[in-house]
């Protein structure tokens, strides 16, 4: 993703002429230098700490403050929390649709939410739409996406799991597939600033159509 955001190409240079990037390149140091991804060295997992974070967990503490000063600064275009899923195979994406007590309390509707997704998954064939949730679990309210979306009003707020295994195509993930991943992001974020609104919107609604075609064709073959 940096190596693309620095580089030259057109949509790199369009990126940073409209957006000011803040980059965390990781938020559990001490957990993974001694073999532990998902807890840090007190045994906490950080990713379901951004509510109340304390002293146990200064990195979400000082990410979820900087998170803060920016939005009372201006609007905040996205956020993106990279993962690595050990059990899932893909790419995808975890975000936050309002649920039906939120939609008017959010600034955001259920087909925002789904834009970058559905840019991203243009861009990288190792990206599954169909595996995308959106639906927010109430044991994950904890997660940095959520807070982002639900305390912080960030409208864009993705988990972004990149399996350690690979595709379900059924070929291993690389490291130049974990690269051009994440060269993807930034192509698809530059594509949202090239297409319309309406355009967008209504590929959104395009896609949700088709889903809601396969689903109940696969209802009707469970019967």
């Amino acid at each position: 993703f940096l190596d693309f955001l620095i580089s030259m190409d057109p949509l790199a240079v369009l990126l940073r002429r409209s957006f000011v990037f803040k980059v965390v390149p990781m938020l559990n140091p001490d957990g993974v230098i001694n073999g532990c991804y998902r807890c840090n060295l007190a045994g906490v997992d950080l990713n379901r700490q951004w509510s109340t974070p304390n002293a146990r967990h200064p990195t979400i503490f000082r990410t979820r403050s900087l998170l803060q000063q920016l939005k009372e600064r201006g609007p905040v275009a996205l956020y993106v929390d990279l993962h690595g899923h050990s059990r899932k195979m893909d790419a995808f994406t975890f975000a936050c649709e309002p649920s039906q007590q939120q939609k008017n309390c959010l600034p955001f509707s259920r087909e925002r939410v789904r834009i970058f997704p559905l840019l991203l998954s243009k861009r990288n064939q190792g990206f599954n739409l169909a595996t995308c949730t959106y639906k927010v679990l109430q044991a994950k309210e904890g997660a940095a996406r959520v807070t982002a979306a639900t305390e912080l009003g960030v409208s864009n707020s993705y988990t972004l799991e990149a399996s350690m295994a690979g595709s379900s195509a059924g070929y291993h993930f690389t490291r130049q597939d974990y690269e051009t991943l994440g060269r993807d992001i930034g192509k698809a974020l530059g594509d949202s600033l090239l297409e319309s609104e309406e355009d967008l919107m209504r590929d959104v609604a395009e896609a949700l159509a088709v889903k809601r075609i396969c689903q109940h064709k696969q209802a009707r073959k469970s019967k």
